[in-house]
């Protein structure tokens, strides 16, 4: 048997082993646990040229898995240990995305300061600022447009915030884009502004803040 291939794929399997244990470390929030296994050499599901293992049917990272969950010290060990800070997911979706959806604004925070990418997109056009809009994430929505972030950004889809918000039927959400400076009258690739997507959403209270601001 050829020496170097053995070699080769007991190596491979170690680092499937420790990468599996690393992912459900972060997943159950096992601090001292994660820090055992990177130390042991996990490579956080990243060797070039080798296909991996998915661990989740999006393909997420122990940093997605951390900041989706608000791992704040998890996310920072990560980090320490040199995991890329706008890796993507299987839908070229980043942490810091992920983060702002759920409301972690501490995580938002981190991420932003250690060079997250604020206006990295997924695979809809959508950036962090949608995402955060979508759920209503007020405190992040205003620090993101602290850190550059623009509200009136179309996606390449042609989507604003103002779109999203409108679909998902976040009344505040929508007054505050509005006086950000976010167009309710702005149509995206399909033809339809705001007030369009209220109405086929069946969102009544949308449509009458919506016409309200259309006067």
């Amino acid at each position: 048997m050829n020496t170097d291939f053995l070699q080769k794929t007991l190596h491979q399997d170690k680092l499937l082993k420790l990468n599996t244990k690393l992912w459900l470390a972060v997943k159950n929030n096992q601090l001292s646990q994660a820090k055992k296994l990177l130390d042991e050499g996990a490579t956080l599901h990243k060797i070039t040229g080798i296909p991996l293992r998915r661990y989740d049917l999006d393909e997420n990272t122990p940093l997605h898995i951390a900041a989706k969950s608000g791992f704040l010290k998890l996310a920072k060990l990560l980090v320490e240990y040199s995991t890329e800070i706008d890796i993507r997911n299987r839908l070229k979706q980043t942490p810091l995305q992920w983060a702002a959806y759920y409301g972690h604004v501490d995580l938002v925070k981190y991420l932003v300061s250690k060079g997250a990418d604020i206006n990295a997109i997924d695979v809809d056009g959508d950036p962090a600022l949608t995402w955060a809009a979508n759920k209503g994430q007020f405190e992040i929505i205003d620090y993101l447009i602290q850190q550059g972030a623009d509200p009136k950004k179309i996606s390449p889809q042609g989507n604003t915030a103002l779109h999203w918000t409108t679909i998902a039927g976040e009344i505040e959400m929508a007054k505050h884009l509005i006086e950000l400076g976010c167009d309710p009258a702005l149509k995206n690739q399909q033809g339809q502004s705001a007030l369009d997507l209220a109405v086929e959403n069946a969102h009544p209270e949308m449509v009458k803040l919506l016409t309200s601001y259309l006067k």
